[in-house]
């Protein structure tokens, strides 16, 4: 893709459309999330991933390097609060 991840990104999203189990797809649509620093999405998709093929080693090992690498910006994100709702909750 030539460093034209968020084309990857879009191409790739193409393809899981047709192919939701394409476990290639998904690794490289990880790969991909990885490259624009989208950790979170990154490991998203590789567990998908995994989860259509719990014997890929190399998913596994994709997992664990981003947590060593990155373990704060793959914790999932606190849910946000509506802030309609949060102005009209009492103080």
């Amino acid at each position: 893709y030539d460093a034209k991840f968020y084309l990857a990104v879009k191409e790739l999203q193409t393809v899981l459309k047709f192919e939701p189990g394409d476990v290639v797809a998904l690794k490289r649509l990880g790969s991909a999330h990885l490259q624009l620093k989208d950790y979170a999405q990154a490991k998203s998709t590789w567990q998908k991933a995994l989860k259509i093929a719990p014997e890929d080693e190399q998913l596994k090992e994709y997992i664990d390097a981003l947590d060593k690498l990155a373990p704060e910006e793959v914790k999932p994100r606190p849910a946000r609060k509506n802030k309609k709702k949060a102005a009209q909750e009492p103080a």
